[in-house]
């Protein structure tokens, strides 16, 4: 631990050296890699020790999402500048000027996130050898991923992104078969998961029974959870690499199944059901986002205050939007077609999701006849949708979730009534 203070303090000397450009001065890129392999080395030699001080999460705050944030950063300037460039009509060569330099600013930015995700499947492949960790697990139920390309590789073999399957090509390393005992049933599912981690959360107890990893086989799983909360990050950072442009579905898909691996590894962390909460922002899925980020709150290792000013955020712009209508009629939706039961649905579940951000934001006390009606409407809607058997098991679940954070977590989510500084959720 005496290395690795005085190898953070050589970073740091360096970077106050590096001036205005520190990711091209060669003397922080190699005092960078000095401290990441000095944690990477405590990571493997004292897995519990580490753990249990937190060093994963210093080692990627430290050595990976500090460069890919400063080179995001510069992405967005360099976006701002086109944007500024194009709207006031500077000229060809303003114009040109702009566009190369986002393309430098995407290029690095594309580097580094290659760059993570070598270091860290290196480090979960390093950390599974040592610990026996297969990463066997039940692939994702979820509905827009692909089972076959989320379901989890053999032990050391990340198929994330091009580097990486470029460099298993590069070791001749076929993928394994998946494991026919982790294909889901009909069962489970997210509620269940949830209840079991609410057992253990009203029983006061850590994951698998006792408080913590106390022996290095947790510990190592933990560390591999951990790992995959990253590569999920790099992944999620990657599918959204080009600013202005809808979220790249493969590189969410690849970061939605590492974040569901990490939570089986872990079941008590509350750290990857906000990342999924983050993903379904995504794809405007504010059901399973508002369930993500009650999960977050209310696993026994809460994510917070991340996941509490996220699910504000998200709540504050539930209201902004325009309400949906009153609910309609059962009778004439079946004689539509299915295209009037998905509106339906559609109309229902957006009411539920403005419901319950109501009721976390506390509204007013002139506004409670208004929800009082607003409740009625959700309700006459779901008794008839689900008379008519067209209510999906999993967004039930995800209600279910919903329902329950209403019931446990304290009114307005991020603890003060204000709403949470900037547009977008934090991971």
């Amino acid at each position: 631990l005496a290395a690795l203070s005085a190898a953070d303090e050589r970073r740091k000397q360096a970077l106050r050296d590096a001036g205005p450009r520190p990711e091209r001065d060669p003397a922080v890129a190699a005092a960078t890699e000095c401290l990441r392999a000095d944690y990477r080395r405590i990571l493997v030699e004292r897995p519990a020790e580490a753990q249990a001080q937190g060093l994963d999460r210093h080692l990627w705050m430290r050595c990976v999402y500090s460069t890919i944030e400063l080179f995001r950063r510069k992405v967005r300037k360099a976006q701002d500048f086109l944007d500024q460039s194009a709207a006031i009509t500077r000229g060809r060569a303003q114009d040109d000027a702009a566009r190369e330099s986002l393309r430098r600013a995407t290029a690095g930015l594309a580097a580094a996130l290659d760059d993570a995700s070598r270091f860290y499947e290196d480090l979960l492949a390093e950390l599974q050898r040592l610990g026996g960790v297969p990463l066997r697990l039940r692939p994702p139920r979820k509905p827009g991923v692909d089972r076959a390309a989320s379901a989890p590789a053999a032990p050391g073999i990340r198929i994330l992104g091009t580097a990486s399957a470029a460099r298993a090509a590069e070791r001749h390393e076929p993928p394994a078969a998946p494991d026919p005992s982790s294909v889901p049933g009909d069962g489970g599912g997210v509620a269940s998961d949830f209840v079991a981690a609410g057992a253990q959360l009203e029983a006061g107890s850590g994951e698998a029974g006792h408080d913590g990893p106390s022996q290095p086989a947790d510990a190592i799983r933990a560390l591999c959870a951990s790992c995959l909360i990253c590569l999920g990050d790099v992944e999620r950072y990657r599918a959204t690499l080009t600013p202005g442009r809808p979220a790249d579905e493969g590189a969410c898909a690849a970061a939605e199944a590492c974040y569901w691996q990490a939570q089986q590894l872990a079941p008590g962390l509350g750290n990857p059901h906000n990342q999924l909460a983050v993903l379904a922002t995504y794809r405007s899925d504010n059901l399973r986002a508002l369930a993500g980020y009650v999960r977050a709150i209310l696993s026994p290792s809460p994510f917070v205050p991340t996941a509490r000013d996220n699910l504000e955020r998200l709540c504050r712009a539930l209201l902004a939007d325009r309400p949906p209508p009153p609910p309609a009629r059962a009778e004439p939706a079946t004689q539509s077609g299915a295209g009037a039961w998905a509106t339906e649905t559609a109309h229902l579940y957006a009411g539920f999701c403005r419901l319950h951000a109501a009721l976390w934001l506390r509204p007013a006390a002139e506004d409670s006849h208004r929800l009082s009606v607003q409740s009625s409407h959700v309700l006459a809607r779901m008794r008839a949708l689900a008379g008519a058997g067209q209510l999906d098991a999993h967004q039930l679940e995800c209600a279910v979730i919903v329902a329950v954070g209403a019931l446990r977590l304290p009114p307005h989510a991020a603890g003060n009534g204000t709403a949470a500084a900037g547009g977008v959720p934090a991971g």
